[in-house]
């Protein structure tokens, strides 16, 4: 394309740099050493062709080797530059990488934390809501009467075990008797007491 500048031999800048720079501004410093001495060769090899330079001695004028020497000095330089900012690069990532999983763990610990201090705060307010109506049954179940004992018996049953029905019967003779059911004072309810249910209430002795 221009046979009387081989090599673009005057042209400023020359287009070879293109090529050294994107490939050390892209890859680093082996790109950047390589692509440099590809280029420097390609020109000196386009030059000495050219224009008929039988030596080494010719190419080492400073109009013919001032382009080699700047392509190998800038492209090891830009090469080098850019090769440290893609280590320092690495190791940020490696270090983000790092602090994301010590992120994961912290947070998935935080997440246990705050599932146990919601439970530890659940036992306290059930605590602090049982203690009082604990106290107030001892208060009724410490009564002389033994009916206000049933009375309160059934009481805290439903509301302590949240039992739907929970009665109280009296035996008299052969005949179970209603005395209180669900915290209440009743009367009227009664069934017969058979052999077998009479043996297994007095052997077993718990409520049924």
């Amino acid at each position: 394309a221009f046979p009387a500048q081989p090599g673009f031999l005057g042209i400023e800048p020359n287009p070879y740099w293109i090529v050294v720079l994107l490939m050390a501004g892209r890859y680093g410093f082996r790109a950047g050493l390589f692509s440099s001495l590809l280029c420097s060769a390609t020109f000196c090899t386009i030059v000495a062709t050219k224009l008929n330079l039988l030596t080494i001695r010719d190419l080492t004028l400073f109009a013919y080797a001032k382009n080699p020497v700047l392509f190998i000095t800038v492209g090891v330089i830009v090469g080098m530059l850019v090769q440290r900012l893609r280590d320092r690069q690495a190791k940020t990532e490696e270090r983000l990488a790092a602090l994301r999983q010590q992120h994961r763990e912290i947070q998935q610990k935080q997440d246990e934390l705050s599932d146990v201090n919601e439970e530890l705060a659940n036992r306290v307010i059930n605590a602090t809501d049982t203690l009082p109506i604990l106290y107030k049954y001892a208060k009724k179940l410490n009564s002389l009467d033994h009916d206000e004992v049933y009375v309160a018996l059934t009481e805290l049953v439903v509301e302590i075990i949240k039992a739907e029905r929970v009665s109280v019967y009296a035996f008299h003779d052969d005949i179970a008797l209603l005395h209180s059911r669900n915290g209440h004072r009743e009367e009227g309810a009664a069934f017969p007491l058979n052999d077998y249910l009479r043996q297994k209430l007095l052997d077993e002795r718990r409520p049924v």
